[in-house]
């Protein structure tokens, strides 16, 4: 399990704060103000591909805080159908119009300039991912990112199938992983809800016709061992021919459904570690796409796993998912109400409160204040056991189990580790009264966070009186 995967996990266990960042310009919103752990939200609140991408971009990621954007042509889904996966749910996949001619919009120039840091030129890693060839995202675009100190790098190949394939090659060598997502290249259903897990998890997506295994991904699939290849849809989509060829590199299994609705909640279900959020994408319009698609990273950024309902109404399968889990704590719709209603963001659940735009507070209530209980928090990494247990000896002392103890101090609901193991390595800490339905005691918590030996954050999760 590579690292992207097993900080997925993690956030999927308890994932109780929000990723928020919010428009400064137009509306007086302030950073930090986006999805919260609870409620319901609009994001995306808009017809226009590159306004969407924006909006959903200022809801959920904070200033300053992207690794890297992705931009890709706004009038076509082609190359954008395996981008998410190097967005890695940290920051936006961006649209920008499409042709040899396009310039760099003023907004989507806004957009990058907020939620990356400032400029340092490329001597380190890439910031901005450019999706297809210079007919799909321009040269002029690709110098004006040059010329303000960006560092882009290009991901296109002779049609959208190496494209993807170009991007899963790229994404292997940030992230090894031995599974990778197989979906059709001749429409972006599978690839989109596919895409948010790739974000999340950085398992990455390659595209095929449906009929039979197009040359180029049989050679990605030959040249490394897989453990897991996963095929998105059913024989409609990757027909038995593409099974049987993908046979030969490695164990196969289908996630899929009898129709696009279904495909993603088995999506949900089987790949996702399990959460009770879920970003709603009106899956049935042509322009679908553009929601679908910009909307895959905020959903790895939240926990909250894409599914697809109409403008008016819920699907079959996706209300078993949401019945399955209800009460669902998170609902976030990604689209104006002209491609889903109110009414369809209220049914799927959220709790009580009003229908919250993207880049404002919901309903998450005010951190704790006051002692934590004593006693025994055992902790989880990954849904194991990091430690057998942690105890809370009194409402300034710890002792981890089989270890050194120490101190701590508490300030509202953050942890300061002063003495101990616990102060050598942990980065912060947060105390949560009820840690939330994503947890399995609902009952008092204490997240730990560390940076581990790549600079990833990395969170453990520890509940109260669990065993």
């Amino acid at each position: 399990m590579g690292v992207r995967r097993a900080l997925s996990v993690v956030l999927a266990l308890c994932l109780t704060l929000s990723t928020g960042s919010v428009a400064a310009q137009t509306s007086g919103r302030e950073p930090g103000d986006g999805p919260a752990a609870l409620g319901r939200y609009r994001i995306g609140n808009s017809t226009d591909a590159v306004n969407a991408a924006i909006d959903m971009s200022l809801a959920v990621f904070d200033t300053d805080t992207a690794p890297q954007v992705v931009l890709a042509r706004a009038d076509v889904f082609a190359d954008s159908l395996a981008g998410a996966v190097l967005t890695e749910g940290r920051g936006p996949l961006l649209f920008v119009p499409g042709g040899r001619d396009a310039a760099l919009p003023i907004s989507v120039q806004s957009e990058l300039d907020r939620v990356l840091p400032p400029p340092s030129g490329c001597d380190g890693a890439p910031d901005v991912f450019l999706l297809g060839g210079t007919s799909a995202v321009s040269i002029s675009i690709e110098q004006a990112l040059r010329d303000q100190g960006r560092c882009p790098q290009r991901f296109a190949g002779e049609s959208r199938v190496e494209t993807a394939v170009a991007i899963a090659t790229h994404a292997l060598q940030r992230y090894p992983t031995t599974r990778v997502l197989l979906a059709r290249a001749d429409t972006w259903a599978d690839a989109a809800t596919g895409g948010a897990y790739a974000a999340l998890s950085g398992d990455p997506i390659v595209v095929t016709q449906p009929e039979s295994m197009h040359p180029a991904v049989e050679n990605f699939l030959r040249d490394r061992s897989w453990n897991d290849i996963v095929l998105l849809g059913g024989t409609s989509a990757l027909s038995s021919d593409v099974q049987r060829a993908a046979q030969s590199h490695g164990p196969v299994r289908r996630v899929s459904g009898d129709a696009r609705d279904a495909t993603a909640t088995a999506i949900a279900d089987q790949l996702w570690p399990y959460t009770d959020q879920v970003t709603l994408v009106n899956g049935y319009t042509e322009t679908g796409w553009v929601h679908a698609l910009a909307a895959a990273s905020p959903a790895a950024a939240v926990g909250a796993p894409q599914v697809y309902v109409h403008a008016d109404s819920i699907p079959a399968a996706t209300q078993t998912l949401i019945d399955a889990r209800s009460p669902i704590d998170m609902v976030i719709g990604a689209g104006p109400d002209s491609l889903i209603a109110d009414g369809v963001i209220t049914a799927a659940g959220g709790g009580n409160g009003k229908i919250h735009d993207g880049g404002t507070g919901g309903d998450q209530p005010a951190p704790p204040t006051g002692p934590i209980p004593t006693g025994t928090y055992v902790c989880y990494q990954g849904g194991t056991f990091f430690f057998d247990n942690v105890e809370i000896i009194d409402q300034t002392t710890y002792d981890p189990h089989g270890a050194e103890g120490g101190q701590f101090q508490l300030n509202g609901n953050v942890l300061t580790f002063l003495t101990g193991n616990f102060a050598s390595w942990v980065s912060r800490g947060e105390y949560h009264a009820d840690g939330g339905p994503d947890f399995p005691n609902n009952g008092p918590t204490v997240l730990l966070y560390f940076d581990d030996d790549s600079g990833e954050e990395r969170r453990i999760v520890c509940g109260y009186g669990e065993d």
